[in-house]
């Protein structure tokens, strides 16, 4: 494994057989800084970001999944409600312009 990182179980990333909300997100793990994610096919037609750490969003309660394929992660959030959605939010904190954005093709 890259970086000595211990190689984790696929299956130890399975949450009980039962739906639950997340939001799609990008992490800046190796390989991958905040300019080459913005920049990516992924989010560069976003016009604005915010950002946080995982140890934030960690402390506050959330769970991190590493799905698809890096840099993408999912956070899943306690429960699929609007009192849940606007705790996120906070941990969040303010958006950013993306510097990097630009207009989808049409």
């Amino acid at each position: 494994c890259p970086d000595g990182q211990r190689r984790l179980d696929p299956k130890s990333l399975l949450l009980p057989r039962r739906p639950f909300a997340a939001v799609s997100a990008e992490a800046t793990v190796a390989g991958w800084d905040l300019a080459s994610i913005l920049s990516g096919r992924r989010l560069r037609t976003r016009r604005r970001y915010a950002h946080v750490t995982s140890r934030e969003l960690i402390a506050a309660g959330f769970t991190l999944l590493p799905t698809f394929s890096l840099p993408h992660y999912s956070i899943v959030l306690g429960t699929y409600t609007e009192n849940e959605a606007e705790r996120f939010l906070v941990v969040l904190g303010p958006h950013h312009d993306n510097p990097h954005h630009v207009r989808r093709p049409k």
